[in-house]
């Protein structure tokens, strides 16, 4: 999938642009003292961002971001070496319901299909309270059950899916950025150089914020609903770990500083297809408890 990467980076998971590490403490309940420590990101990184991403064209911004994204991952044994390596913390958890996922993919299919990925991505649906959607490498997109029971309307889950392809279009910086974090680890191990690289990666996930505000300001749809769930989700789970995310007021300000005010008063909506996924997700819970 990456042909330009040489030596140690080719050849280990790190071109994985969403990490199998991770992957684990996205569903269970972890330390958070065990964490780096990271600092926010800075008052001039947020108003650098916002300036880079600003715009009061979200569509123009919309078809550059489509014109450089990277191409589908649709080699069949590339596909196959992802599905292998895919942590048992998300096999073992995965439902074998293929009503609730095609329910699911018709209400994230505006986003994948924009950027072509609606026949691309393998969507897995793992049993987890905790809400959380993670890709890896363009080819599986996990989400739990939590957060399909907590999102309150389609604009939030579109925004969740718009932030992981993201990822796959900024996933050169991820690679790197992951690899000398490695580095660093294998080397010495010296924590103010692994802390800024881990900095850089939340740095990353601000781009990917401003990546889904504007795809879905783009598609009419409410671009801030996403943050107001994870904003939900620090509340209703503080103990849960957010790996390399920011504080979410700092997400919240990036996506609202770059986009047209009227943009951000676009009532979110539940559309037929949202409220058949509840529906399914009720049946299913209720036959779980019988």
């Amino acid at each position: 999938m990456f042909p330009y990467l040489k030596g140690k980076i080719a050849d280990t998971a790190l071109v994985r642009h969403c990490f199998c590490a991770i992957a684990i403490i996205l569903v269970m309940a972890c330390d958070r003292s065990a964490q780096i420590k990271l600092a926010a990101p800075t008052n001039t990184d947020i108003q650098e961002i916002i300036d880079y991403y600003k715009t009061n064209d979200p569509a123009k911004s919309v078809i550059a971001l489509q014109s450089h994204m990277p191409p589908p991952a649709i080699d069949k044994t590339f596909r196959a070496s992802i599905q292998r390596q895919l942590p048992t913390t998300v096999t073992s958890l995965q439902i074998e319901n293929l009503a609730l996922r095609q329910a699911a993919l018709v209400v994230l299919d505006p986003v994948l299909s924009l950027y072509g990925r609606n026949r691309v991505y393998d969507l897995i649906i793992v049993d987890a309270p905790a809400p959380m959607m993670m890709s890896d490498s363009g080819v599986a997109l996990v989400v739990t059950t939590g957060m399909l029971r907590s999102a309150t309307s389609d604009d939030e889950l579109l925004g969740y899916v718009a932030h992981e392809i993201g990822h796959e279009y900024f996933r050169d910086y991820s690679i790197y950025s992951r690899h000398l974090i490695q580095l660093i680890n294998d080397e010495g191990k010296e924590p103010v150089l692994t802390r800024r690289m881990a900095e850089n990666m939340a740095i990353i996930e601000l781009q990917c914020d401003a990546f889904a505000g504007l795809t879905l300001t783009d598609l009419g749809y409410q671009p801030s609903a996403f943050i107001s769930g994870i904003e939900r989700t620090a509340h209703d789970f503080p103990n849960y770990s957010t790996g390399f995310h920011p504080p979410a007021a700092e997400r919240r300000k990036v996506v609202e500083g770059i986009l047209p005010a009227a943009a951000l008063s676009i009532k979110p909506r539940q559309s037929k297809a949202f409220l058949r996924l509840k529906e399914l997700l009720a049946e299913r819970q209720q036959a779980a408890q019988k």
